[in-house]
């Protein structure tokens, strides 16, 4: 089982997260969406220690939340971006370019839409995690829709990790 089989458990996730920091960080959580941001203001030497530090903190909470996954569920393999059999390559990569570029492009138009701005956080919330929602449930039939690059490569890490440790 993985969390590609219960999207709604990711998209509520992702809902209560954007609740709770939407305040404190802008609730990126995904490293695509902080690139994404950081080109569209332009800000370059303004933002760029901005930038570095919220793209450290997404990979090191990707590895962490990767980790204590790996403990709490010790005798289930955490999934890891595969691709499933008759997809081919090409397949597998542009539907998770495709994934990624609709859940950021619904992000910053949540952030920078005026209209947008203009509605409660739990209306932007719900917007984002819907569509985290479609994404992973229809895109978990070609990749393993993870559209986060750090989610992607923390549980690949963990993965070799347990499989090295485990050993």
């Amino acid at each position: 089982m993985t969390s590609s089989d219960h999207p709604e458990t990711l998209s509520i996730g992702l809902f209560s997260a954007i609740l709770i920091c939407d305040r404190v960080s802008g609730a990126h959580f995904n490293n695509a969406v902080s690139v994404a941001i950081y080109f569209m203001e332009g800000k370059w030497k303004a933002n760029l220690k901005l930038f570095i530090l919220t793209n450290i903190a997404e990979i090191i909470g990707a590895l962490i939340g990767a980790t204590i996954g790996s403990i709490i569920l010790p005798h289930q393999n955490l999934p890891v971006p595969r691709r499933l059999e008759g997809i081919t390559y090409f397949e597998f990569f542009l539907w998770e370019m495709i994934g990624t570029f609709i859940l950021t492009a619904v992000i910053l138009n949540v952030k920078y839409d005026n209209n947008m701005q203009q509605m409660p956080i739990t209306i932007k919330a719900l917007s984002v995690a819907g569509t985290l929602y479609f994404l992973v449930h229809h895109g978990a039939l070609i990749s393993s829709a993870v559209y986060n690059p750090c989610v992607g490569l923390s549980l690949e890490l963990t993965a070799f990790l347990r499989k090295r440790i485990l050993k």
